[in-house]
């Protein structure tokens, strides 16, 4: 291997460490993760700063789930199935501007749930390994939320509770 990268490195005019970058680049550009033909350069290019920050592996997640450990897979299964992101995505679309109703659906869910990610994959290890599904693990209580009322009330109520708190 080592004999084929110095015999690239000569044919390209470049030293050793440019030629295995060029080999790396061309590999992750080259090499698809998915059906549609995304790379995993294509990936990486959404990702910023630590790579493990729960919202990079939930990138990672939406293209090629096998890339991660079975517990951050799960935990990303965990906050994507969970209902009521899909719930308070509708309710916020039928009140709310596309873009308002985006951004405030970051506030109340997935920004919560990013920051509760230790929490959540502690519930998601328990859960799973007593046979359960991510689907069960309780993510409206780890983000304390109440269960009773209208669920925009709720998790709004909730939103303003950390606010207070971090303030």
């Amino acid at each position: 291997m080592l004999y084929g990268l110095e015999l690239l490195a000569k044919a390209q005019h470049r030293s050793l460490s440019q030629s295995m970058e060029w080999a790396l680049q061309v590999g992750l550009n080259s090499f698809s993760v998915d059906n549609e033909g995304l790379t995993i350069g294509d990936m990486l290019a959404g990702i910023s700063g630590d790579p493990n920050e729960p919202r990079n592996l939930f990138h990672v997640f939406m293209s090629a789930p096998t890339l991660l450990s079975f517990e951050d897979a799960m935990t990303c299964e965990a906050i994507w199935t969970f209902p009521d992101a899909s719930a308070l995505e509708g309710d916020l679309a039928r009140s709310l501007p596309l873009d308002e109703a985006h951004n405030a659906l970051q506030t109340l869910y997935w920004e919560p749930a990013f920051a509760s990610w230790e929490q959540i994959q502690k519930e998601v290890i328990a859960v799973t390994s007593r046979g359960g599904k991510p689907s069960h693990v309780p993510i409206r209580e780890i983000l304390g939320v109440e269960s009773k009322g209208q669920l925009l009330a709720a998790y709004q109520k909730a939103a303003a509770a950390r606010a207070a708190a971090g303030a």
